[in-house]
């Protein structure tokens, strides 16, 4: 039996419906579908321009943008194409700016460029005309960070994959966006000498960022709006007090023990915090909660090495009494998690 011309009906009837599924896309308005266009990684949102005529001035309208930079051999190609994508962008205002930065990072250096990358020194990053003619290279991550800072920047995402020290100074002009809300950073470098202005600044998440206390204090004092602080793959600070009534998340994961310090402790003093977590592994470091009043939710399921109790016949009586310290500044707690260290 010929089974050929079944096979062609069947074919001609996906046809059929892939036109049909694109005839009732393109009936959507415009406002939809750059709606679309703008929850889509921007690779691909910029692939639509081949469609038709209409949709080839779609994308330049789109308010989110998600840029990877994940082939080593090709960031020439990924910075030409970004700036492309910022230089014809024709949104007001920037909703979402989510760039994986792994394998960039060695055009933010400030000084001795390496590869293909002129060699000059620069302080800060002020570049002249010339300069910015002479290598478009030059420092991609800050150029395209002082341009979202400009078009009022809601939501920002920074992240290396990278194991290999890839970390970026964060340009001054982010520090003035008065416009963030949300603000997630991964391998970045945060200057403490400058002033944070964060005003409208609601959750902040930080990851692999080595801050002092100084650090800290600045970053608190300059977010009067803060509503959620993450700090993930952390180290340096040991002193942690949110005097403000407005932050009410907090949350700690993971301690990174390559920080040189004689002093493995950190305070967390915050009466007005309402939900706490500390999780992952803690290693030697002493999480003591010297005021948590207000805590209505908490979830305690880190781990410790447990190492520095070198008290002799006496270390379970030193644990004991640490645990039930934990127990006791959870009181008012209505909501509790604890881990297997507590057991």
């Amino acid at each position: 039996m010929d089974l050929r011309p079944c096979k062609r009906v069947e074919e001609t009837n996906k046809k059929v419906k892939r036109v049909e599924d694109q005839s009732r896309i393109s009936k959507l308005p415009d406002s939809l579908l750059i709606l679309i266009l703008s929850l889509l990684p921007t690779k691909d949102a910029f692939k639509t321009s081949v469609l038709s005529k209409r949709w080839e001035h779609l994308w330049p309208s789109i308010d989110s943008f998600f840029f990877s930079c994940k082939d080593k051999s090709q960031r020439k190609n990924f910075i030409s194409f970004v700036d492309y994508v910022l230089d014809h962008s024709t949104c007001s205002k920037i909703k979402n700016f989510h760039l994986n930065f792994t394998h960039l990072s060695k055009y933010e250096q400030r000084v001795g460029f390496v590869d293909d990358i002129v060699d000059f020194k620069i302080s800060r990053w002020v570049p002249t005309d010339e300069e910015k003619n002479k290598n478009k290279l030059l420092f991609p991550i800050s150029r395209w960070l002082a341009t979202i800072v400009e078009m009022n920047v809601e939501n920002i995402v920074l992240l290396s994959d990278s194991y290999e020290n890839d970390s970026i100074d964060l340009l001054d002009t982010i520090y003035k966006c008065s416009s963030l809300i949300t603000l997630d950073l991964t391998c970045c470098i945060l200057d403490k000498e400058v002033v944070i202005d964060w005003k409208s600044l609601k959750t902040l998440r930080l990851n692999d960022i080595t801050l002092d206390d100084d650090r800290i204090v600045n970053i608190l004092s300059g977010c009067p709006a803060l509503e959620i602080l993450e700090s993930l793959e952390f180290s340096g600070f040991r002193h942690m007090e949110i005097s403000s009534s407005n932050l009410k998340r907090l949350k700690f994961e993971n301690h990174l023990p390559y920080y040189n310090s004689d002093d493995l402790s950190l305070d967390i003093f915050s009466p007005h915090i309402q939900h706490l977590e500390i999780s992952g592994y803690m290693y030697d470091l002493r999480c003591r909660l010297v005021n948590v009043s207000s805590l209505i939710s908490a979830k305690l399921t880190f781990q410790m090495n447990w190492t520095w109790f070198d008290q002799g016949p006496d270390e379970h009586q030193v644990i004991k009494t640490l645990i039930e310290d934990y127990l006791q500044k959870l009181s008012n707690a209505t909501e509790l998690t604890i881990g297997t260290c507590f057991i």
